[in-house]
């Protein structure tokens, strides 16, 4: 991923995982070969290298460098993308190696670098890094008001921050429904923009079919858009068909299998099945990718919490909590994981937090009263998070949190006026 270049004369951009943390994911995910590079950098010069390796062994199939001059970005770009589909059609030797030439979105060489490090930001899942995604996308559409991929990554950012609620809620998701419709009056095949309006269309309008339709637009555009293959996966989960929803969570991994967020949603995947270990190797596999990802670290210690590895739990989430310090949710993620660990008084201190925050989710109050045994406290809040179209809610029916509460005729009435009745 683009980010700042540190170093000497020459900088080079680095994965995040280890050798062997690739190797062993990627031969999980059945993955053949591997192409990844550098980019090096000196004035107007660059240097690209290239490499082929077979994801097995970790042996290089192949690899070459190339010198430019870096006048036109754009044009370097789809230079080297032309060669390297050269030499993959002669190591591969068949099908394998289809065109990837670079899609030229923008005239304007700052204007991309911007919307490259406002992609870079959000992957941190960090507030500062989500919020500085925005602002980095803002200044590449101050500089080409016309580009549309920014303003479908613009749409992504908003929609992160607000479901992480590191923007306000639901302004934030009404934002990204504007800027992705925005990208799509552009260029109505960016899979980006489809994506985005298919989770507002979760998450901000209850609209499960609308969502489906938006997220397969997506895959018709670009039938190798991880993210939109793990958004579906997620919905098909929540409307109860758990074995669809797994083949999508499985291609978004085969597609990106050194991704941290497809990762993190395979798990969730799992997590929202009751296969807690499954979940714990997936959110595992994320960490080593990404060591500080927020998502990934509430994920494992509600994996943890559920597999009753309480010490574990509690650590994950202290992470969480120092990492997103003031951020209004993680009080009930920590009153969760504090109650199933038998902490009541540092549950009920998380309750007091949530009760002091104005407008926080009435969800997350729920989940802590659930583990501490409260069912009919936890269910009167659940109501007023349906009442309230709460974006936390779309996971209601198979959240693991309120496992007890299923049977429940109260539970079972909240899910038929949520739309997610089973």
């Amino acid at each position: 991923a683009p980010g700042p270049l540190m170093g000497g004369p020459w900088h080079r951009l680095r994965p995040a995982a280890t050798n062997r943390g690739r190797r062993a994911l990627l031969r999980r995910s059945k993955v053949a070969y591997v192409l990844e590079g550098s980019v090096r950098k000196a004035g107007d010069e660059v240097r690209i290298t290239a490499q082929l390796i077979d994801a097995a062994s970790g042996y290089h199939q192949w690899s070459a460098h190339y010198d430019r001059e870096l006048k036109d970005v754009f044009a370097v770009q789809d230079e080297i993308s032309r060669a390297i589909v050269a030499e993959l059609r002669l190591q591969l030797s068949d099908a394998r190696a289809g065109s990837v030439l670079a899609r030229t979105e923008t005239a304007n060489p700052e204007a991309h670098t911007l919307l490259l490090r406002g992609i870079a930001a959000r992957r941190t899942d960090l507030p500062a890094g989500v919020i500085e995604s925005i602002a980095l996308l803002r200044q590449a559409l101050g500089i080409d008001p016309a580009y549309g991929r920014a303003h479908a990554e613009l749409a992504s950012s908003l929609g992160r921050a607000g479901y992480m609620r590191y923007l306000p809620y639901p302004a934030s998701y009404d934002q990204a429904r504007s800027e992705a419709r925005r990208a799509l009056a552009l260029d109505s095949t960016l899979a980006e923009a489809h994506a985005v309006l298919g989770q507002v269309a979760e998450y901000r309008d209850w609209d499960w079919a609308a969502a489906e339709r938006h997220y397969r637009n997506a895959l018709a555009y670009n039938p190798n858009h991880a993210q939109a293959h793990a958004a579906l996966s997620m919905l098909l989960v929540r409307l109860g068909n758990a074995e669809a929803g797994m083949a999508e969570a499985e291609r978004a991994v085969a597609i990106d299998p050194l991704s941290a967020p497809t990762l993190n949603n395979l798990g969730n995947v799992y997590l929202n099945s009751g296969r807690f270990p499954d979940a714990l190797r997936c959110c595992r596999d994320g960490l080593a990718l990404q060591p500080q990802s927020v998502a990934l670290l509430v994920n494992s210690a509600l994996a943890y919490s559920f597999m009753d590895r309480h010490a574990d739990a509690l650590r994950a989430i202290s992470a969480v909590d120092t990492l997103t310090t003031g951020v209004e949710w993680v009080p009930g993620m920590v009153g969760l994981v504090q109650a199933r660990a038998g902490h009541r008084q540092e549950a009920e201190r998380a309750l007091q937090k949530l009760r002091a925050t104005p407008g926080v989710s009435p969800y997350l109050a729920a989940m802590v009263h659930a583990a501490l045994g409260r069912p009919d406290s936890a269910l009167a809040l659940l109501g007023r998070a349906v009442a309230l179209r709460d974006d936390f809610v779309p996971d209601l029916a198979v959240d693991p949190s309120f496992a007890m509460l299923r049977s429940d005729a109260r539970m079972r009435r909240l899910l038929r006026t949520a739309g997610l009745g089973h």
